[in-house]
C-alpha cells in the first residue's frame, strides 16, 4: 500500500482554487447596485415631474394664444359698418359683441366667464331671441380678458392674462379698426 501525503501548504491550496467572490464581496456589490438603481429612480422621477410642469405651462400659454388668435381674427373679419348704427364690432360692458353679416342676420357674442376661465363663443339669432342657436367653448384656463379702446387712433387692444409658475402672465395684440367702435 502506498502512503499519500498530504501537504498543508497554503501556497499548493491556492493553486488549486477556482476563482469566485466572497460573501462580503458579493453584498459589498449587492449594496451599490441598489444605491445606484435609488439614485436612477429618483432621477427618472423629478424628470418626470418637469415634464408634467412643463406641460401644464405649455397648456396655459397655448389656451392664451388661442383665445388671443381667436378674438383677433373674429374681430377682423367683422370690422365693418353694417348698416346706419349697426357696428360689426362692438363692447357692450365687459363682453365683446360681433355681428355677422350673414344671410340669417345672427350675430356672434365672445362671453369670458371668470369664474370658470373659459371663453365661449355664441351665435345668436337677430330676431332678439336669448337662447343661443350654438354654443362653442374656445379657450379655458385664463385668468383674465381686458379690451382697451383708443377712439382717437381706433386701436382696440386685447389683452389675454393666464396664470405660469412665474405668476399671472399677459399676451397682448392691437387691432387697428376700420369703423369706430361705441
Amino acid at each position: 500500500m502506498k502512503k499519500e501525503n498530504f501537504v498543508l501548504c497554503p501556497a499548493k491550496a491556492k493553486k488549486n482554487f477556482i476563482g469566485g467572490f466572497s460573501l462580503i464581496e458579493t453584498l459589498i456589490v449587492m449594496a451599490m447596485l441598489a444605491l445606484l438603481g435609488t439614485v436612477l429612480v429618483s432621477l427618472v422621477a423629478s424628470g418626470g415631474k418637469q415634464f408634467q410642469h412643463l406641460q401644464k405651462n405649455y397648456q396655459s400659454e397655448n389656451e392664451a394664444r388661442i383665445a388671443l388668435s381667436y378674438i383677433t381674427v373674429k374681430i377682423r373679419q367683422n370690422d365693418v359698418v353694417l348698416t346706419g348704427d349697426i357696428r360689426g364690432v362692438q363692447i357692450i360692458g365687459t363682453e365683446l359683441q360681433i355681428y355677422r353679416p350673414v344671410s340669417d342676420d345672427g350675430y356672434w357674442r365672445i362671453y369670458y366667464n371668470s369664474t370658470s376661465g373659459e371663453l365661449r363663443e355664441k351665435l345668436f339669432a337677430h330676431n332678439g331671441d336669448l337662447l343661443p342657436i350654438s354654443d362653442s367653448l374656445i379657450s379655458e384656463g385664463l385668468s383674465g380678458i381686458a379690451l382697451d379702446y383708443d377712439l382717437a387712433s381706433q386701436i382696440l387692444s386685447v389683452a389675454i392674462s393666464y396664470q405660469s409658475d412665474i405668476g399671472e402672465r399677459t399676451l397682448s395684440e392691437q387691432v387697428h379698426l376700420r369703423s369706430e367702435l361705441e
